[in-house]
């Protein structure tokens, strides 16, 4: 029996702490992007933006230029991220040394100067890389451009790339399949290329960048002969063989601060400055066409601009925990001092830093999570008053569980009990319901407290866990690791409360020591007689019972995704019900803490026994958590580390699934299917799509089909769809770009634009999930519509991607 017991204790040792030592791969939060991201949090966010672009462009009519070639170098160097504005620092090595950047990029103090304001009107919430894109957008409004709608919501990355911005940026004497190659990389195709060069429509560029067209364009000493004659002699006045390199030159001589169509049509006259921009006319037939559309209709050229900065802006964004917001453009926050020195001078900002004064680096806080001062109010609401709902249901059976606990058979004060049916008649003829509800105040705030505190140190742990991962989901060890961390912290804060607690639940007519009147007697007694250390007896099985947190979480989650998954693919009817209900919450709650209970409850005893109020003399019945092993096991075997374990079951498992079930719709995690059915609904018409390689990620409602030579055999298939999308949108990620609609009569609101083109289900208003509860926004990317954009980083090959 003694060595069955030894494997036991050891099983469930390892059990308890092993998810401080998982490692495993893990995925980050997704995100979305869409204009209305600002709306309540920071509403004057874009008019802050266009009124200090409209100042500066008073001041210095080169500004609008500079802007929009921030952004565009920015966003090809992984992604719109706001990296090209970092300095040097520590290991990062700034984006601005490199050859396309130096004596090219400017601008960045403006950007500080937006961003200052933005934090005066709403501090830490308005990415530099979002103020990018908004000063992209106003500068080609403030010149005569077209304006758009810019999808917001990017995070700023932690680190930039000096060989990217070398290697991935155009330049101005790269031939016209390597531009081509690099925009493709991107996601971008031709048409993008020629429409987003048509922004040299302003601006200038020095001597260096056009020189070789002007004397040595092949390496033969020749001019670039596609270069007009007339013009280069007039170039060549001031831009010599050697010298002049600083001098500045319109991109456009015809109408260099006005944002128009003229690019275009100095490319017809062989009048392009740039190599890069005469290319464009003379080297590809394709594009050769879209020089001479766009020269002669410049509302096609505003049309095709528009579109594909908004593509571009959305070349692979940080959302969520992937990355954060600088409080300082050009800088990150300093993560390597310890925060407790700087805790009562400091403040804290909502990404978990201890912020000192200005002038001083941003310290980061090892718990951070306890530190916190930006609470994530909905978890911790939804979990304190799903523990409260917990305590008013289920405290007698507590009571009784916690007596089976401690009652080992051998001298106890406490009444013989049989049952848990005899032991709740027992108490209640003995005690009456004064009994029965022992230690319900300080169960009350401990159990409130603790939910409130489990559920938002869990969310914190799993956007931290997140952070700087490409995937979009946490994997079951880093759930595990997740709650494990909240758990501990509970723990720690928690255990006075429960110690209190059982002592109350445990006192009865025949106790021998006079009895605590009530919660703050029970404190002051026990730092009186036992010492302050006393309030954390029991802390040792405590941290290892964080196991039991981790565990159902992780069941819960796991549970949870395979229910959903059940529940989608035997869904037949388009019906617009929730996917989970309450019942289902129960279930997984319910279920989830009986796995954890079986496998920790040993621990529970031990606690337990170790919170008992010492006897008359000040003696405790334990010393430490090996003599209750050593006692319980010599005396009741294995039988006795399962006592109570029945009215624990009867208690938590309700328990459980009532927390499970208040904290859900407290959270508001519900969904209206009238999006997410329609989503549900595409995905099931493609893969009815043969030959077709299928991808369904139902965290970010995207889907994507490959091997699909004509849109048109899909869209055949589109007819049962009708009344879940009024309208569907496929854009092409690869081989050739029609500009054709096409309308089908079986179904008249049914259409394809390979452009491009944005869907809108009939009504909507849908939850769509966050990293860690659920908050109700604007749908992903345009609010009240639906969009699709192609998924080009991920498949880098011809096919369709839906967005949902």
């Amino acid at each position: 029996m003694a060595k069955s017991l030894n494997i036991l204790i050891a099983a469930l040792s390892l059990i308890a702490f092993s998810p401080f030592c998982l490692c495993s791969k893990a995925y980050g939060s997704g995100g979305y992007l869409f204009p209305q991201f600002y709306d309540h949090s920071c509403p004057k966010a874009q008019e802050i933006v266009q009124s200090i672009v409209a100042k500066a462009f008073e001041h210095d009519p080169r500004m609008p230029a500079s802007l929009l070639r921030l952004h565009f170098h920015d966003c090809f160097v992984k992604g719109c991220d706001a990296s090209i504005l970092l300095d040097s620092s520590g290991t990062i090595i700034s984006e601005k040394r490199s050859n396309p950047n130096r004596n090219s990029a400017r601008g960045f103090e403006l950007i500080e100067e937006i961003k200052h304001a933005l934090e005066q009107e709403c501090p830490e919430t308005v990415s530099c890389a979002d103020i990018l894109a908004l000063a992209a957008r106003d500068s080609t409004v403030i010149t005569g451009g077209p304006s758009w709608e810019v999808p917001l919501g990017r995070r700023d990355a932690r680190g930039a790339s000096l060989s990217g911005s070398n290697n991935d940026i155009p330049a101005p004497n790269n031939t016209f399949q390597t531009i081509l190659t690099k925009f493709k990389r991107q996601g971008l195709d031709l048409v993008d290329l020629v429409s987003l060069s048509g922004s040299h429509t302003i601006g200038n560029s020095r001597c260096t960048s056009f020189r070789q067209r002007l004397y040595n364009q092949s390496g033969n000493g020749k001019p670039d002969l596609t270069l007009s004659q007339y013009y280069a002699t007039l170039l060549r006045q001031r831009c010599p063989r050697s010298g002049g390199d600083q001098t500045l030159f319109f991109l456009d001589f015809a109408t260099p601060f006005k944002f128009d169509n003229h690019y275009f049509k100095n490319l017809i006259m062989y009048k392009g400055l740039l190599s890069s921009d005469e290319i464009l006319f003379t080297k590809n037939k394709q594009s050769k066409e879209l020089v001479e559309l766009y020269a002669e209709n410049q509302e096609a050229f505003f049309e095709q601009f528009a579109k594909s900065m908004v593509k571009m802006g959305n070349i692979s964004p940080l959302t969520g925990a992937k990355g954060e917001i600088r409080r300082i453009c050009r800088r990150l926050p300093s993560k390597t001092a310890p925060c407790w020195k700087h805790i009562l001078n400091g403040r804290q900002n909502s990404e978990s830093e201890i912020v000192p004064e200005d002038g001083e680096s941003s310290i980061y806080c090892p718990f951070d999570s306890l530190m916190a001062a930006s609470w994530q109010w909905e978890n911790a609401t939804a979990g304190a008053v799903a523990g409260f709902a917990t305590v008013a249901a289920m405290h007698s059976l507590d009571v009784v569980r916690t007596r089976f606990q401690v009652n080992d058979g051998r001298g106890s004060s406490l009444p013989t009990y049989k049952n848990t049916a005899h032991a709740v008649f027992t108490i209640a003829r003995l005690e009456g319901l004064r009994g029965l509800y022992a230690g319900f105040f300080p169960a009350v705030i401990g159990s409130t407290v603790s939910w409130g505190l489990y559920f938002f140190f869990y969310g914190r742990a799993k956007q931290r866990y997140a952070r700087g991962r490409d995937d979009e989901k946490l994997s079951p060890a880093l759930h595990l690791a997740s709650a494990a961390e909240a758990g501990a912290l509970v723990c720690l804060c928690t255990n006075p409360i429960w110690l209190v607690k059982t002592r109350l639940q445990l006192q009865t007519p025949l106790h021998q020591t006079q009895p605590y009147s009530g919660l703050l007697d029970a404190f002051r007694t026990i730092v009186k007689e036992e010492g302050p250390r006393a309030l954390y007896k029991g802390i040792v099985p405590g941290l290892v019972l964080v196991s039991h947190g981790a565990i159902q979480f992780t069941a819960y989650e796991e549970l949870r995704k395979i229910i959903v998954d059940l529940k989608e693919r035997r869904r037949k009817s388009e019906s617009t019900d929730n996917l989970l209900n309450s019942a289902d919450y129960a279930a997984l709650g319910g279920s989830s803490k009986v796995a954890a209970v079986l496998l920790t409850y040993p621990f529970q005893v031990i606690r337990a026994r170790l919170q008992q109020r010492p006897s008359t003399n000040g003696i405790p019945r334990y010393i430490d958590s090996l003599h209750v092993i050593r006692e319980t096991a010599r005396y009741e075997g294995l039988r006795g580390f399962y006592r109570g374990l029945t009215a624990n079951l009867l208690k938590n498992v309700p328990a459980s699934s009532i927390t499970f079930i208040v904290y859900e719709n407290t959270c508001g995690f519900k969904v209206n299917t009238n999006s997410s059915e329609w989503y549900k609904s595409i995905t099931r018409i493609l893969k009815k799509v043969k030959g077709g390689d299928f991808l369904l990620d139902a965290d970010e409602g995207r889907a994507y089909i490959s091997g699909l030579g004509d849109p048109h055999k899909l869209l055949k298939l589109m007819g049962s769809v009708k009344g879940k999308a009024a309208e569907m949108t496929f854009v092409k990620t690869g081989g050739h770009h029609h500009h054709h609609q096409h309308h089908y009569p079986h179904e008249p609101n049914l259409h394809y634009n390979s452009d491009s083109y944005y869907g809108q289900p009939p009504s909507y208003n849908s939850y769509w999930p966050s990293d860690n509860c659920y908050s109700r926004q604007h749908p992903p990317y345009y609010s009240q519509s639906l969009a699709m954009q192609p998924y080009h980083h991920q498949y880098p090959y011809p096919g369709y991607s839906i967005y949902g």
